[in-house]
């Protein structure tokens, strides 16, 4: 599971409470809160790190991000012609 705060490009990456959670970098001991729900439930923390893994594998693998640039490059070249 992932634990971030809400900066730059984990919000399109983190899906609160399902594949990691956010930190409130505002509040004094979130972090130690989050680490604690994460540590307290077996279940919970199972669940998140399958899900974890699937959106990886699904979104960011080298593979995927490969095709994904390939993607835009041919976009943006059928653009010009």
């Amino acid at each position: 599971p992932l634990l971030a705060s809400r900066k730059g490009g984990m919000i399109d990456i983190i899906k609160h409470g399902e594949n990691g959670y956010f930190i409130d970098i505002n509040k004094g001991g979130d972090l130690q809160e989050k680490i604690d729900l994460l540590l307290k439930n077996n279940n919970n923390f199972s669940k998140m790190k399958q899900q974890a893994r699937k959106s990886y594998v699904l979104n960011y693998t080298p593979h995927t991000n490969y095709k994904l640039l390939i993607r835009i490059y041919r976009n943006i070249i059928s653009s010009y012609y």
